[in-house]
């Protein structure tokens, strides 16, 4: 009995454990972080002037090819294989 609470709670810390280190990993990438951000500002269809001013090129590459997506209407379900977040 024992033996198998302490492999529920075991796999059960393994998994915090990967998603903290996962939380901390996707705040050290700043610089795909801002890419997306811009992605979603893009594909929203907001203006350039809505960029932030630290990490100005990242931001703006994703806002291009967000408004990319967007003029080419590849938004909502039709969008997904283009999504950087899906990948």
């Amino acid at each position: 009995m024992t033996t198998c609470l302490t492999r529920l709670v075991g796999s059960a810390s393994e998994s915090l454990y990967r998603e903290v280190y996962r939380m901390k990993r996707q705040k050290r990438d700043v610089h795909r972080r801002a890419y997306l951000k811009g992605y979603q500002a893009g594909i929203a269809g907001k203006s350039r002037d809505d960029c932030p001013a630290s990490n100005r090129p990242d931001w703006l590459g994703g806002w291009r090819d967000g408004r990319t997506d967007f003029w080419d209407g590849r938004i909502g379900v039709s969008g997904i294989q283009t999504n950087p977040m899906m990948a």
